[in-house]
């Protein structure tokens, strides 16, 4: 008998723990148990890292308004590096102070740099912060502001990327089991002594390189 009632027991709090669970979802996104092992388009396909979650969830103490001006404040920041206190101190209050404004524009910045990279669309973006716990309207603002500035948003991040000088000549050369990569850049040339299996796997890690960059970064 008793072993029965512990069936009961355990068959009942896990019941109680997904309506909790669902009750959470329809009242502020999904539980932060399940949006850990979640992956987002607008963070190339991993998982929400625990900070901006943290992040997220103070966002919901900022007004709508004031959160627009936020998220406009934060294309502002991309694109000149920095922003006056005096722009910071218009959204200081009572209960945030210059440093949080500074976080919460390095965070909104961080997402939409991030949606921008990833080629997210606006409604998959603004879907995904909703399901990580961003208020509705305030995930409307978000992706409003960022569909308004995803040209700008995107130049900054192509400028962002390092440019590495560009090869001026590249030579292969296979005999047998072994395989000699010569090529110059700047000037000077380099020489590699690989093994044939060397060079298929940097062909293949090229190709996926090449495939990613296609598919990420379209014009």
């Amino acid at each position: 008998m008793f072993p029965r009632l512990k069936l009961i027991d355990v068959f009942i709090n896990r019941t109680v723990k997904k309506v909790f669970l669902f009750a959470s979802f329809l009242l502020n996104g999904l539980p932060v148990e399940i949006v850990k092992y979640m992956h987002f388009q607008f963070l190339g396909g991993q998982d929400c890292p625990d900070w901006l979650l943290a992040q997220i969830g103070d966002f919901s103490n900022v007004s709508t308004v004031k959160f627009k001006g936020l998220c406009q404040l934060s294309v502002e920041f991309l694109l000149r590096k920095n922003v006056s206190d005096d722009q910071v101190q218009r959204f200081v209050s009572e209960h945030i102070d210059t440093v949080a404004v500074r976080r919460f524009l390095y965070s909104i910045s961080f997402m939409m740099k991030n949606a921008a990279s990833y080629n997210c669309a606006s409604d998959d973006f603004e879907t995904e912060c909703t399901h990580l716990g961003l208020p509705a309207e305030h995930s409307k603002v978000l992706a409003r502001v960022y569909s308004a500035s995803i040209d700008v948003l995107r130049e900054t991040v192509k400028n962002s990327i390092p440019k590495e000088a560009p090869m001026e000549s590249v030579v292969v050369s296979e005999s047998g089991s072994t395989a000699t990569l010569k090529y110059a850049k700047k000037g000077e040339e380099t020489v590699c002594d690989l093994t044939v299996g060397q060079l298929n796997s940097l062909r293949r890690d090229m190709a996926l390189v090449q495939k990613m960059i296609e598919e990420n970064f379209k014009s």
